[in-house]
């Protein structure tokens, strides 16, 4: 916390300040909206063989990304707004702010400022990243902890992005991106096309040559499709690095709504050389109870270990040892409430 408060007390007290220098007759210009959005999973997991110390199974609770956040908007005029978003992490299984993968820099998840208009969208500051927007989210779908792990993608970083208008359903997007803690530098190209039902998108990460820990480039591309109820998306990545063999990851996602429910199902398969090794499939249902209020149940499965943590992780901490056959798998229920 103290390292949120010192990196971003800017965003803290920039937004409210705004709304004193906007007052009458600009105050109707600028909207300042709080939101949250609270989740949980009470959850059965097991492994054949855990790392030594652990139980190979354990019920727990897990927070399932729970997070606060104040979005700003202000009308420019013409067509053009001005945007800023800051939204911070908060583990309601442990009672602290703090990202439930520990992937994060756990002190903010989105701290960025946007303008568009019609020349298109940019932003600047730490937020989602076009690689993932464009490649992952369309099979990262799910409402627990385990929904999005079988990805290469990066997914919340430093960066300056700018996409163009939409000419005819097609879209294209350059980012400069950072990664912390490591400031590791790289860019990302995008380029989609969306025409009725159906979304292609190709997306390339170039990560500088010399970066110490992320040597390699990673390529994606994600097909879906929507219709009524039914929505249906397939999405294939490779990661190229520099010294060593190249790893692919394949994944194929489906959902149909039923009036308040929602059945999902998603099977992944990766080379063993790289992250989400092997085999894992995903299913699961969502009941809409009210606008604020949804319920969840899911089973995952996962051959080789890699996503399934310790119930007690204060950091990415595998329950099994990381890429060994495992047999990992999970039931849970969960809730989410989001105001």
């Amino acid at each position: 916390m103290v390292c949120m408060e010192r990196r971003y007390r800017f965003f803290l007290y920039s937004l409210p300040l705004l709304g004193g220098m906007f007052a009458s007759p600009l105050q109707a210009e600028l909207q300042v909206t709080p939101y949250a959005s609270l989740r949980a999973q009470l959850e059965a997991v097991s492994v054949d063989d855990a790392v030594p110390g652990e139980d190979d199974s354990f019920t727990g609770i897990r927070d399932a990304f729970s997070r606060f956040g104040l979005r700003a908007d202000y009308a420019l005029g013409q067509g053009s707004r001005l945007g800023a978003q800051l939204e911070i992490p908060f583990n309601m299984a442990n009672f602290d702010a703090e990202d439930a993968t520990f992937f994060d820099d756990n002190s903010v998840r989105i701290a960025k400022v946007t303008a568009s208009g019609d020349w298109g969208r940019a932003w600047v500051g730490k937020g989602w990243l076009p690689y993932y927007n464009n490649v992952a989210y369309p099979v990262d779908l799910f409402s627990s902890f385990y929904s999005g792990w079988a990805t290469y993608a990066r997914f919340r970083e430093y960066a300056a992005a700018y996409s163009t208008p939409e000419f005819h359903g097609l879209m294209l997007t350059a980012a400069a991106i950072r990664l912390d803690p490591s400031r590791e530098e790289g860019a990302h190209y995008v380029a989609s096309y969306a025409r009725g039902p159906v979304t292609l998108a190709y997306a390339y990460e170039d990560m500088d040559s010399d970066n110490s820990s992320s040597n390699g480039d990673t390529h994606g591309l994600a097909l879906s499709f929507s219709r009524g109820p039914f929505y249906m998306a397939l999405k294939g990545e490779e990661h190229m690095p520099e010294v060593g063999a190249n790893s692919v990851i394949r994944n194929l996602y489906a959902s149909y709504a039923f009036d308040r429910y929602t059945f999902k199902g998603m099977v992944a398969d990766a080379d063993d050389n790289y992250w989400a090794p092997g085999t894992s499939a995903h299913f699961g249902v969502d009941f809409q109870y009210t606008d604020s209020v949804l319920f969840f149940s899911e089973y995952f499965t996962e051959e080789k270990s890699y996503a399934i943590l310790k119930s007690d992780a204060d950091f990415y901490d595998p329950l099994a040892p990381y890429g060994e056959d495992s047999d990992g798998q999970v039931f849970l229920i969960g809730a989410r409430y989001d105001f």
